[in-house]
């Protein structure tokens, strides 16, 4: 559920971050969205399980502005965080075409998750909430 939501999540978080960089000006949302998500649901699964129990509950509906997990998002993506709105533009962005290249380039996710220390974190690993 929780990947589901942050799914939906991602592509406005990407947005919302765009929004605060000239270099992200050109991006495509919805496919740089999918590669947020990728990333971001490692670094959760590392740093911030807590997200999972929050937001992994209940199917998330309408995503306004101030969405918590929109909110989470969007600051996960910044340097403090994975630095993913700063590698974005470093290896996916072609400046010789002067183009993006595809959001689903294999090797710039890859190189991506290198740096971010994220690369051999299973999303899907056994999954046990913390009791309250």
């Amino acid at each position: 559920m929780f990947l589901r939501n942050l799914l939906k999540v991602c592509p406005l978080a990407v947005k919302d971050v765009k929004k605060s960089s000239h270099k992200l000006e050109s991006i495509a949302t919805s496919g740089f969205g999918y590669v947020a998500m990728r990333v971001l649901s490692r670094y959760v699964v590392a740093q911030r399980p807590q997200l999972v129990e929050e937001h992994g509950v209940t199917v998330i509906g309408r995503v306004g502005t101030t969405h918590p997990l929109r909110v989470e998002a969007g600051k996960m993506l910044g340097h403090y965080h994975t630095g993913l709105q700063q590698l974005l533009p470093e290896l996916w962005y072609d400046s010789e075409n002067e183009q993006w290249r595809s959001a689903f380039d294999s090797n710039a996710l890859t190189k991506a998750l290198r740096k971010m220390k994220l690369a051999d974190v299973d999303v899907f690993r056994d999954y046990e909430p913390t009791e309250t």
